[in-house]
This record gives structure tokens, sequence and C-alpha cells, in this order.
């Protein structure tokens, strides 16, 4: 499943920039999605609740948008506590 691959990705970009900017707890995550077939919001949500359930990021408020074209999946804002 490529949504399951490019979601990991995702995450393991999350908890990358959070730690690069000093994050002690990550509260919202904003993603955006581009408009290829297959990747959805509905999609995505699935794929990270479950690839985030052992994470820190298990309970966070996770906001997608959709937006035009192509490009996958794109972190748009990280909130947390430093």
């Amino acid at each position: 499943m490529h949504e399951w691959k490019m979601t990991e990705a995702v995450i393991e970009e999350v908890m990358s920039q959070a730690q690069r900017s000093g994050m002690r707890r990550i509260d919202k995550i904003v993603l955006s999605v581009g408009g290829e077939e297959h990747l959805t919001a509905e999609t995505v949500e699935f794929c990270f609740r479950a690839l985030a359930a052992e994470t820190p990021l298990k309970e966070v408020s996770l906001e997608i948008r959709a937006r035009e074209g192509s490009g996958g999946i794109i972190v748009e804002a990280i909130e947390g506590e430093r």
C-alpha cells in the first residue's frame, strides 16, 4: 500500500522536525494531500492512526487539507510545546 509508506515517511518527518525545533510535546499536525486518486484524507488518517498508535503521536490532533495537483503528503504545520 503506497499510502502506508507515504504516511510512515510523514511520521518520521514530523518526529524529526519536532526534535530539531526542541518540541517536548506535539499537540496538532496539519497535513495537505495532493489530488492523487488513491490518496485521500480518510486513507491518510487511517494509516496515520495505525502507524502512530505506538508513538508519542498517538493522540495528536490531525488536520488534513486537500490541495490541487499532485505531490503526495506535505507537513504544513506542527503545533505543540517547546
